[in-house]
């Protein structure tokens, strides 16, 4: 196996944020201690290309792909992008302590009862967050990331990319690019409650981060245009002058102030959602305090939205400045144009700071290389770039650097384990159950319980294992 040097040169990406409205496109370049801006674009999606997180019209996104890259500033043709939504599943998880080996082996049987959909029709990956300890007194458990997301999802989107003449190299998630981006700008705050809230077209991601670490992460099915939609119900007008009116230009028939009634009403229901995040949030964790909450996304801007969530939550709310410690030509960027590109472009800076052929740990200090799982089969061996201390430390690589799918010795490790039965000394007293013995036995008993409780369901898992 090929041991990559942790000091080797990795190749930079392009990070495109294909959002439901446009498609937003950054590439960042090491500069000193920091980050500069090598090329930025954007381009609109025709209206109804995306819903709710699926491609309906590839061709279409494909168009406004390529075209952002008709720029010549792009140097690369790999890219990184990330995916929100209900395809998506982010959660954390408590196993019994065990090594990294054996999270390799065991992950897969433990992800089945917390990923609503078939393991088989996702794509999985993971993180340790806190890996216990082995003292007498500790608890015998580990925090681990989950992440999962569909493979059909998958497939869309870095097909609309490979379609538009580009590679894909790491499929991330939102709420992860939008830390990254934070990390990267503001750096790490101990002893403090961070809310990042990126309110886009058709979504909202909200990621919550403690000292550092995210704990608690929920995508809201509102966004931008459903503001643009209550206007043009509310006011009878085509969905374009809704829009315009919406971020307060003239159109013929209406004004501004008839809007703003409107605009209040449905930013109400958008915190109400907000409010439910925050409470389910605080029902788990280990406090109720929330030090600020840093906004971004186009629809952060509507008329009121920013003052009344600072008011509802008695919480300072603070625009969030992608470019806050990344370097903007001022010769090809104006005041005017950074101040009008950076409440969009948050996703794609965090995307940008991604490397091909890295991975990044979502931990306050970097694991060593000699803690590094060694994954042979199937994947990458992956090396956490120096550049990534600074930022772009969320783990996540859903293509290319990581699981794609079950490994095929996974596979058949999980078949050897599913009958087996549990070892004895001859002396009748039984052997030390190991992690990945537990969680075999684990899943066989969740497997029993459902078949006990679903009538049928045991003929449906024996014609499965006989296909």
């Amino acid at each position: 196996m090929k041991n990559f040097s942790l000091f080797k040169k990795s190749r930079s990406v392009v990070g495109l944020d294909i959002g439901s409205s446009a498609v937003k496109a950054v590439e960042l370049k090491a500069s000193g201690k920091g980050y500069r801006v090598a090329a930025y674009g954007t381009e609109p999606i025709p209206p109804d290309s995306i819903v709710d997180g699926a491609i309906i019209d590839g061709a279409a996104v494909a168009e406004s792909i390529r075209r952002v890259f008709e720029s010549k500033a792009f140097k690369t043709k790999e890219v990184a992008a990330s995916l929100s939504g209900n395809a998506v599943i982010v959660k954390k998880i408590s196993l019994p302590l065990m090594t990294a080996t054996e999270l390799e082996e065991s992950i897969y049987w433990e992800a089945e009862q917390y990923i609503p959909f078939d393991i088989q029709d996702v794509n999985l990956d993971y993180q340790i967050l806190d890996g216990g300890s082995s003292a007498p007194d500790s608890k015998g458990t580990m925090e681990v990331l989950l992440v999962a997301a569909k493979k059909e999802k998958i497939a869309d989107y870095t097909g609309v990319i490979t379609q538009a003449g580009r590679t894909p190299v790491v499929v991330d998630v939102d709420a992860f690019a939008l830390q990254n981006a934070y990390e990267l700008n503001y750096g790490l705050e101990p002893n403090t409650v961070i809310v990042l809230l990126n309110a886009g077209a058709s979504a909202i991601n909200i990621n919550i981060i403690a000292n550092g670490q995210s704990v608690f992460t929920r995508d809201i099915s509102l966004g931008g245009n459903a503001y643009t939609e209550a206007v043009q119900r509310e006011l009878n007008l085509p969905f374009e002058s809704a829009e315009l009116l919406k971020k307060g230009a003239p159109v013929d028939g209406a004004t501004f102030e008839d809007v703003l009634p409107v605009l209040r009403a449905m930013t109400e229901n958008v915190l109400l959602e907000v409010q439910k995040t925050f409470d389910f949030f605080k029902a788990t964790a280990s406090t109720d305090q929330i030090s600020r909450i840093m906004l971004s996304g186009g629809a952060s801007r509507v008329e009121g939205f920013a003052e009344t969530l600072q008011e509802r939550f008695s919480t300072p709310v603070e625009m969030f400045d992608p470019f806050r410690k990344v370097t903007l030509d001022a010769k090809k960027f104006s005041a005017d144009m950074r101040e009008s590109i950076a409440p969009t472009a948050a996703v794609a800076v965090g995307l940008a700071v991604r490397r091909a052929g890295d991975r990044c740990f979502a931990s306050t200090s970097l694991p060593s290389q000699g803690e590094i799982p060694d994954r042979t089969e199937g994947h990458r061996f992956l090396q956490p770039h120096p550049l990534c201390r600074r930022a772009g430390r969320r783990l996540v690589v859903l293509v290319a650097a990581a699981h794609l799918g079950r490994p095929r010795s996974a596979d058949r490790r999980c078949r050897a384990r599913e009958n087996a039965a549990p070892e004895h000394h001859s002396t009748g007293r039984p052997v030390r159950s190991t992690p990945r013995a537990a969680s075999a036995a684990r899943h066989a008993h969740r497997r029993a319980s459902q078949g006990a409780d679903r009538p049928g369901a045991s003929a449906r898992s024996n014609q499965q294992s006989a296909a």
